[in-house]
Parts: structure tokens; sequence; C-alpha cells
């Protein structure tokens, strides 16, 4: 499996979660990683129905484990709130950039995304003019540039790359009022904007080439 490396990641911070929603079930190797954190909930999404449902079925059974499976086109879906949002579906612009505009404000933790190295600048699939499609790249920094309260908190290149993005809690918290909670507020936004930027500037240097 293209993300067996990164099962000890995400078992790290499936343990400090509550409710897990994952997006693209394939193999069931995540979702495999999601149950060994033994959350209280855990919802899959998938276009197709994994040959591997009835064991993920059980293992949740047997872990007390409150376990769904919607099969749905995650581009169109809204979720219910949850604390980590697992994204390996489609990788491709205009599916990510659904999935993340759509969802993001229904997670209260983390947002971890599969193979932001492989199809980071080009997608995966056949494009127009048999160009591949845009990569997830492009909607993740527009998402962290609109987004301020995200920042980036983790980025391995290993295994086809795996990013994992971090709700900043006081940018909630003081995100309206005037006075001295205004004066919070502003400077939460500069603080987030300026985590985001990192994986911006160097995404941006990438894809423009040496100066």
């Amino acid at each position: 499996s293209d993300i067996a490396e990164h099962v000890p990641i995400l078992l790290r911070y499936g343990h400090v979660c509550d409710r897990i929603t994952e997006f693209g079930v394939r193999a069931g190797v995540s979702t495999s990683a999601w149950l060994g954190a033994e959350p209280d909930r855990l919802i899959c999404y998938d276009r197709n129905v994994p040959e591997c449902l009835p064991e993920l079925t059980e293992i949740a059974r047997a872990n007390k484990i409150e376990f769904q499976f919607v099969q749905n086109d995650t581009a169109l879906v809204h979720i219910e709130p949850t604390d980590l949002l697992f994204i390996d579906t489609t990788h491709d612009d205009p599916t990510v950039r659904a999935e993340l505009f759509n969802n993001h404000r229904a997670v209260s933790k983390y947002i971890i995304l599969h193979d932001t190295e492989l199809f980071g600048w080009n997608g995966e699939g056949p494009g127009t003019s048999g160009l591949s499609p845009a990569g997830i790249l492009y909607p993740l920094m527009d998402f962290l540039l609109e987004n301020p309260e995200w920042r980036v908190r983790q980025h391995l290149k290993n295994s086809c790359g795996l990013t994992v993005l971090e709700r900043l809690r006081w940018r909630v918290e003081f995100r309206s009022g005037s006075g001295a909670d205004g004066a919070k507020a502003a400077s939460g936004r500069l603080k987030a904007e300026a985590d985001a930027q990192p994986m911006i500037s160097e995404a941006k240097a990438e894809m423009e080439g040496p100066g």
C-alpha cells in the first residue's frame, strides 16, 4: 500500500480525536488505522463499496466503535461535525477544492491529505487536450490563503506525500469582537497567515523555477 508508511502518523492524530471522517476507503489500509485509534465514531465515504467493508465493520463492532460507510461522491458531500477529516479520493483540483471548501467548517482539529507529492502539481487521471489535470496543491494553497485559521502542521514527502492541516483554536475563540478581543483577532489572523506562508512560498518557487 502507498500509505502504509504513514499509518503511525495517522494513528498518532487519530488517538486524540473522538470523531473521524474519511474520504476514500480503497483497500481499507487508512480505515484500519483509524479503527486502530479507537475513536467513538468513524464515518467513511467512497464512490464504490470496498471489498473489505465486512471486515472493517466487524473490527468496529468488536471494538465498540460506531462505524458508518456512506457510498457517495465526496465532492458533493457536506459532513457532520468531526474532529479529523482525512482526504484520499480523486487527486485533482476540482475534487479536492470541493472537499476542502465544503467541509472545513465542520472539522474541529485536523484535515489530513494523502498524495500531496505524487499528485501535487499534476492531478490524477487524463485531463483536457491530453494534459494532466491540475493537482491538489493548487486548491490547498488557495484554501490556506482564504482560511487563516488553518495552518500546515506537518508535511511529509515519503510514500506519495502526506500533509496535515491544523485548526488554530485561538483563531476561532477571538474571531470577532472589539477592543482587546479585536486586537487579538487581528494578531491571530496575521500569525496564521505567516504560518501558512512557508509552504505557499515554497510551492510558488517550485512552480516558477529558479529565478
